[in-house]
């Protein structure tokens, strides 16, 4: 990295912008790789020089693609205005997008989309997200087709050429053919794996008219990873192959993660256990600080479906482990996304354990008292809202001896959160929780509205179990009201779901 700087030193005496250009692209891939709280610092000092120093000489693909990478940048931190700069940054490629220089590079047109959604889903927007994933849904293939899209999923950025003064050659002459640089980027196979991930994500964390879209998207996502389709791959150098084949083997086991907890959130355990199962044999033991956050994701998602399907013994063993110790390993503030990421599922971990706690009696050595006050002072600090809205619904349930008022406090927050967040999992839980709290047994017409509401936002979560759960209490809302013939028709049916939500019990 010395070397390095001591070169564009150089080279900027010389007033050479294609070998600054180059040496600082260089230098951003050699800070990424360094390590975190460092290397994004350097990395964005570069992109900004190289963004600053195209828009003074008119090299505006080079100056989209510092934009576009410095959004990108952004995202890996966890500061907490890192998505404000990501999306400032964004807004700036996209200020270029309608040149004759971006008009060349369908490359970077999809990778500027590709990072928009990207900050859609940090910033947990959905209306945006879903917006920008039918957007580039609809220009993938377009883009993907274009004929200036290389095979081998390479770049050229052209650069205009300088003075003839500031190269020249032992005979003296000079250089003034045009340039460019060679970005190495992603092969159309590894584009779609890619989107397809993306879709899918957000389908399932924003809702979609078709409810089986997010598993569809992560199955086709998972096929083209793992077995290519249709598709085959240029001839490249070893070393890139093996790039390659490393990113869609760890793309490969996101996706897994992801389509266990599209099983989780329909209460689809045995389906959810085939993908862990999967994930476990791909997750080597100990994990290295370059399986993270994936060896948390999969450890939090064992606790998961073991809750789920009954053995909380396993469960509370895995919510109280050492990956998940707060006091010992999330004390301080997170450097960088991997370590907020894994803060993030010590929280989920914890609150999980409440629920069996609170099943439990509270008969384990940690009370819920004391879990609640060891996770408190992260919870404010977390920028996911997801986890807002799910403790002030824990604190609620909760809340037996105190105020109902804060009952009440907690569950609009809750509900609230959730609704701004397109949640159905957490609205519909929070709904049945309010209509059994406090319109149970209540004779009149705002009873029998809230337990509807609550059947109508189990529909929507595509969850069999909690369908049964808000079908069965607006039978005994029916029952209260005196609609006996509709409420044994809906008893029945709530019967029915709950057999098919938990078959073998």
């Amino acid at each position: 990295m010395t070397l390095l700087g001591g070169i564009i030193e150089d080279v900027e005496a010389y007033q050479d912008a294609f070998w600054s250009y180059a040496c600082r692209f260089l230098r951003v891939s050699f800070s990424l790789q360094a390590g975190f709280s460092v290397g994004i610092s350097s990395a964005l000092q570069d992109l900004r020089a190289i963004s600053g120093a195209a828009r003074s000489r008119g090299d505006d693909a080079i100056s989209l693609v510092a934009s576009t990478l410095e959004a990108q940048v952004h995202q890996l931190s966890s500061h907490h205005d890192a998505l404000e700069h990501a999306q400032r940054a964004l807004a700036s490629a996209r200020s270029l997008q309608l040149t004759d220089a971006a008009a060349q590079l369908p490359q970077l047109l999809l990778a500027t989309q590709i990072t928009d959604l990207l900050c859609s889903l940090k910033g947990s927007n959905p209306q945006q997200a879903r917006a920008k994933m039918q957007e580039l849904t609809a220009t993938m293939e377009q883009r993907l087709a274009d004929p200036r899209w290389s095979d081998d999923g390479t770049v050229h950025v052209a650069v205009k050429p300088g003075k003839t003064s500031d190269r020249t050659f032992p005979d003296g002459s000079g250089d003034d053919s045009p340039k460019g640089l060679i970005l190495s980027w992603m092969s159309r196979r590894d584009v779609r794996i890619l989107v397809n991930f993306l879709i899918g994500v957000t389908a399932s964390q924003f809702g979609s008219s078709d409810p089986h879209l997010p598993e569809q998207c992560f199955h086709q996502a998972l096929r083209m990873a793992e077995h290519g389709g249709s598709e085959t791959d240029e001839p490249q150098a070893l070393s890139a192959a093996a790039a390659q084949k490393t990113w869609r083997r760890k793309i490969g086991r996101y996706i897994r993660v992801h389509l266990a907890l599209v099983f989780c959130s329909r209460a689809q355990w045995a389906r959810a256990n085939v993908v862990l199962d999967e994930l476990q044999e791909q997750t080597p033991e100990p994990a290295s600080a370059d399986d993270e956050p994936l060896a948390s994701l999969v450890q939090y998602l064992s606790g998961v479906v073991y809750q789920g399907s009954g053995n909380l013994a396993a469960a509370t063993a895995v919510f109280f482990g050492s990956a998940f110790d707060i006091r010992q390993r999330f004390c301080r503030e997170p450097s960088n996304a991997t370590d907020q990421i894994r803060r993030d599922l010590a929280i989920l971990a914890h609150l999980n354990s409440i629920l069996i706690l609170r099943r439990q009696g509270g008969s384990s050595g940690a009370s819920i008292e004391q879990i609640v006050s060891s996770i408190e002072p992260l919870c404010g600090a977390t920028p996911n809202r997801n986890i807002h809205s799910a403790v002030s619904l824990i604190r609620a349930c909760i809340n037996d001896g105190e105020s109902m008022l804060n009952t009440k406090r907690f569950l609009e927050q809750a509900l609230t959160t959730a609704r701004h967040m397109a949640n159905t999992q957490l609205m519909c839980m929070s709904l049945n929780f309010l209509s059994w709290k406090f319109l149970r047994g209540v004779v009149g017409e705002q009873a029998e509205k809230g337990a509807r509401a609550a059947l109508s936002t189990a529909k929507n979560s595509s969850n069999k179990l909690w369908l049964s759960v808000s079908t069965g209490m607006l039978a005994d809302t029916l029952e209260v009201q005196g609609k006996l013939v509709e409420a044994q028709a809906t008893r029945a049916e709530a019967v029915r779901l709950a057999e098919a939500a938990t078959p073998g019990l």
